[in-house]
């Protein structure tokens, strides 16, 4: 691959083959083995101002389909095994997850998905699949589901036998003391008697952090306030201590980092009789707290190393002073990073209320969901993303982005109009009369030439039979003026069979979805590609069609990164 100032040049060696007959691009095929399927569509507006990596989102509820079939619902073990995750709406590319609590009696479920990102612009969708005999092994990881940041992660389930395992590869497991298992915010919690219940967690150097950021969080729950009841406490005397936090009242609390003493936080917010989500986090010389989601409190005063070699108690150090824990705790982490404040928030808005942070729509052939997880009785359509940003783009450059269209409804869907509005998009591969039976797909090509600079917003509005039509689709771009400009040239080998042309397809995620480049088909064995930014990647890939219009398979992937500028 050679890449110069005005051109980037890349030879390929495509692979293609045909199939023994013509197989429509839409179709689905569940290679999974896998015989239901349903979209879970996470609410952009839960994620504030930023995109969140790596992410672990709660799916909590009880969902009846999710029972086993001695139940009356779809999933054929016992224990959950096939129940599965996946980023792709084939369920090819499966999602590391942890599976906290199952009960197959009704379909009441706490999974915890590590998902790639989360958007703050578009609804993510991911894909939960159901139903699959042939699975007799448990395909959850806890351990791949917690990002290596994580120092420790403590469910404390189940309501009925409580555990202190630690879901990471640290292995921080607790010593419980008293503590008993009673209903959390989220499955199980530990119940402290304010005497003498705690969970102890001995001493790693995974969960010193030393002078290092951090983040701490749990849920709490207070019965009664009786003088600074301890909340959590990692030390060994007041003068010995990594980081603790004591609430005096409903309107105060006292908090520490470090040997240099501590502070006291006077506000409301520590009621009793509910729960409340506490996240303590260090980043550089700040300090902060918050509460139910927002920052409530900071401070620079706190400069010592956290490294007292000291456990980390639950409820309390009896040495440390202070009251043990009157109430209940749940879901309590460290992490040796500071996680940001939109972060935080995230946390808060999926874990307070799982219902409002994600929708599930439902399949034809599944037992009814739970309120906000509807069954769908006749033509549903979804989109994914729901949203285009365009980012920046040249004036007078084409930037092509694809959206898949799904019919997740039990009837076809029929398309009576495709209308787009903006300056400078336009949209192909949907048609108006087009259809799409129950579970195919198609791919909706969204293309943005910038006119002028300045930025500019436009939709797409697909109208049709679909229950939840018309299916509005947002856009967003701006056009700058170009100072350089690139191209990537592909070429290829020619096929082993006999073929009218190629077409060319790209994206910028590796593994598409894919657009098709070309408007018609290449009769050469190289193409050159100038609607290509400068600091972008992209990703190609090749298909041949025949006499009879039949396409082949994709060709392997190659991919370019454009010189800046």
């Amino acid at each position: 691959m050679r890449l110069t100032a005005s051109k980037s040049v890349l030879v390929l060696t495509l692979v293609l083959c045909f199939w023994g007959s013509s197989v429509p691009a839409s179709a689905q095929s569940w290679s999974n083995n896998y015989t239901h399927r349903r979209a879970i569509t996470i609410d952009h507006t839960k994620v504030p101002n930023t995109d969140q990596v790596n992410f672990p989102v709660l799916i909590s509820g009880t969902y009846p389909y999710l029972a086993s079939t001695a139940n009356g619902g779809a999933v054929t073990s016992a224990n959950g095994y096939d129940i599965l995750f996946t980023s792709d709406v084939n369920g090819t590319s499966p999602l590391a997850f942890e599976r906290e609590t199952y009960d197959p009696s009704t379909g009441t479920v706490n999974f915890w998905v590590n998902v790639p990102t989360v958007s703050h612009t578009s609804d993510t969708v991911i894909y939960l699949f159901y139903g699959n005999s042939s699975v007799t092994t448990d395909p959850s990881s806890a351990m791949a589901t917690w990002d290596n940041n994580y120092a420790g992660v403590w469910h404390l389930p189940d309501g009925t036998t409580l555990s202190a395992g630690d879901s990471t590869l640290n292995s921080n497991t607790g010593t419980i003391i008293g503590a008993t298992a009673a209903t959390g915010q989220i499955g199980g919690a530990a119940a402290f008697d304010g005497s003498t219940g705690l969970i102890t967690v001995s001493n790693n150097s995974s969960i010193d952090v030393a002078s290092g950021d951090f983040t701490a969080s749990v849920w709490f729950y207070a019965n009664s306030y009786s003088g600074f009841n301890t909340v959590f406490d990692k030390g060994t005397t007041s003068s010995n201590r990594d980081y603790s936090f004591w609430i005096n009242s409903s309107s105060g609390g006292w908090w520490a980092i470090g040997s240099g003493g501590g502070e006291y936080w006077s506000g409301s917010g520590f009621t009793t009789g509910t729960w409340h989500y506490l996240v303590m986090q260090r980043s550089g010389s700040t300090s902060r707290v918050f509460l139910d989601g927002s920052s409530a409190f900071s401070t620079t005063d706190f400069t010592g190393t956290t490294d007292s070699g000291g456990n980390l108690d639950f409820s309390g150090n009896p040495t440390e002073g202070g009251s043990l824990w009157d109430g209940k705790l749940d879901e309590f982490r460290i992490s040796n990073t500071a996680r940001s404040a939109d972060w935080i928030t995230t946390e808060y808005n999926n874990q307070s209320n799982p219902a409002t942070f994600y929708s599930i729509i439902g399949a034809a052939n599944s037992n009814s969901g739970t309120s906000g997880n509807p069954l769908i009785t006749s033509a549903y359509l979804t989109a994914n993303p729901s949203s285009l940003a365009f980012g920046n783009g040249y004036v007078g450059v084409s930037i092509a982005l694809p959206v898949t269209l799904t019919n997740f409804g039990i009837a076809n869907v029929n398309f009576s109009n495709v209308s787009i509005s903006g300056p400078g998009f336009n949209a192909s591969g949907v048609l108006t009369g087009q259809i799409l039976t129950p579970g195919q797909s198609a791919t909706l090509n969204v293309t943005f030439v910038p006119p002028a600079t300045g930025s500019v917003t436009g939709s797409v509005t697909l109208s049709s039979n679909a229950t939840n039509a018309p299916t509005i689709i947002s856009l967003s771009g701006t056009g700058t003026q170009a100072s350089v400009s690139h191209s990537v040239t592909l070429s290829w080998s020619a096929s082993n069979s006999s073929v009218a042309g190629y077409n060319i397809y790209r994206s910028q995620v590796s593994g598409g979805p894919y657009a098709k480049q070309n408007s018609s088909l290449d009769a050469t064995m190289t193409y050159t590609d100038t609607a290509v930014q400068s600091g972008q990647q992209y990703y190609y890939v090749a298909t041949s069609v025949d006499s009879s219009n039949n396409e082949s398979t994709d060709s392997n992937e190659v991919s370019v990164t454009i010189p800046t500028p």
